[in-house]
């Protein structure tokens, strides 16, 4: 891009933020937020991963009024879309996991809502990162309903369109 369009660009942000907001985002020693605020934006912003030789549409579930986020109400959605990935997936991505965009580390936890285990007690599986990989992690009923927001904010689903 030009070097007057990029002028162009500020300009509209600081017109478009104010000149308060327009002087915390420049701010330099706002530089770690604003790095994870555009991360964010960035994580938020893909809609699809290319993982290998398969496409997945990327899925924050649906709670409609409710972010309980229940394992049995995560389940039932993920049903319903088509996105109940079972245990298969998972290892896919996990052999393929550098293909994971790094935005989502520490972020999300993708969740295989058809790789479930129990009875009584149900666990759902997930892949997440951990340290210095994507593993496996597990959310399960005994916590009853999740914490919602923790679950809102980081649980994504995939659905697999090639």
């Amino acid at each position: 891009m030009k070097t007057f369009e990029r002028f162009q660009d500020v300009s509209n942000l600081l017109e478009q933020l104010g000149e308060e907001r327009f002087s915390v985002l420049i701010d330099s020693g706002n530089t770690e937020e604003v790095k994870e605020f555009c991360d964010d934006l960035l994580r938020d912003s893909i809609s699809e991963l290319v993982i290998g030789d398969r496409i997945y549409e990327v899925l924050t579930p649906s709670h409609g009024d409710d972010k309980s986020g229940k394992i049995y109400d995560i389940i039932k959605w993920a049903t319903e879309m088509g996105a109940d990935l079972d245990k298969e997936e998972a290892q896919y991505l996990l052999a393929h996991q550098a293909d994971i965009p790094s935005t989502f580390r520490y972020k999300v936890q993708f969740v295989f809502a058809g790789w479930t285990e129990g009875w009584s007690v149900i666990t759902m599986n997930s892949i997440r990162w951990d340290i210095d990989r994507w593993g496996k992690g597990s959310w399960d009923t005994c916590g009853a309903s999740l914490d919602c927001s923790l679950v809102y904010k980081r649980c994504r689903l995939l659905r697999r369109i090639k």
